[in-house]
């Protein structure tokens, strides 16, 4: 493979992550690309928002899971998660505040609407068979009921209050020249942040 190759495969795939996540500037990119179709794992309506939906998918658009619109062509937004694992079932709680997402590797995300990458995370179900078949919540929101196909239920506690309280959360606020600092600097204040916290 020669040396030009390599960066211009990798510049294909940035710019294939940044199309993804709905940040690519239009002019920055040439050519419409057409998406090549991957199965989508998991789909939900967002409440209150009449023409969004989130979806999951595997293949070449593992690793985000995706705000949709119908007005819009491509996703709106994007939002990271591991890659080696897929979407099983994604839902929403009654009053619409909560998004719980069961992955195909057993573990439950729980997080507040308004941040869905900062959740709370729960791994009962067994890694290998025990894939998310569903999750729910009880009346009073403090129980998380989790089916897997491992066969296995099992019930969880939650603090509602403490998944509101993270996901209004930031480790950087008030700390001034994070754009100036190394990245080793800055994870170190946030991990120190997010102790403190």
């Amino acid at each position: 493979m020669k040396k030009n190759q390599k960066k211009d495969e990798e510049e294909e795939e940035r710019k294939r992550r940044l199309r993804l996540r709905g940040q690519l500037v239009e002019g920055d990119d040439d050519e419409e690309e057409d998406w090549e179709p991957e199965a989508i794992t998991a789909i939900c309506y967002v409440p209150e928002q009449p023409n969004q939906f989130i979806v999951g998918s595997k293949g070449q658009y593992a690793g985000f899971f995706y705000l949709c619109d119908f007005t819009s062509e491509r996703p709106i937004s994007a939002f990271e998660m591991p890659k080696e694992t897929t979407i099983r079932y994604i839902s929403y709680n009654n009053f619409g505040d909560l998004l719980q997402m069961g992955l195909a590797n057993g573990e439950i995300r729980v997080s507040h609407s308004s941040n869905p990458t900062a959740f709370l995370s729960i791994k009962e179900h067994d890694g290998e068979i025990g894939s998310i078949s569903s999750a729910k919540l009880s009346y009073d929101e403090r129980f998380l009921v989790s089916t897997g196909y491992d066969g296995l239920i099992f019930v969880h506690t939650i603090d509602k209050f403490m998944i509101q309280q993270e996901s209004k959360f930031d480790p950087l606020e008030g700390v001034e020249g994070t754009d100036f600092m190394p990245d080793d600097q800055v994870q170190e204040i946030k991990n120190e942040k997010t102790v403190q916290f």
